[in-house]
């Protein structure tokens, strides 16, 4: 199979353009875990926890992965 010259080898690692925010690809490359173990986590955080503070604590990961990939 090709590969794209943006693509990366492991096809678990997600692209920035398949995700919303990127968070769980991010968290998923910094721990070499796959992404889908924290977009679970996320979920489950969602529907356990309060909502508005699984959303908050994702859009300031969202933040600082920005500002750490500038």
């Amino acid at each position: 199979m090709a590969t794209l010259p943006n693509q990366a080898a492991d096809p678990r690692i997600a692209h920035h353009r398949d995700n919303l925010l990127g968070v769980c690809a991010a968290l998923g490359e910094i721990t070499r875990l796959d992404p889908l173990l924290f977009r679970i986590a996320f979920v489950f955080a969602m529907l356990g926890l309060s909502f508005e503070m699984t959303i908050g604590v994702y859009l300031i990961a969202a933040l600082a992965f920005f500002v750490a990939r500038r």
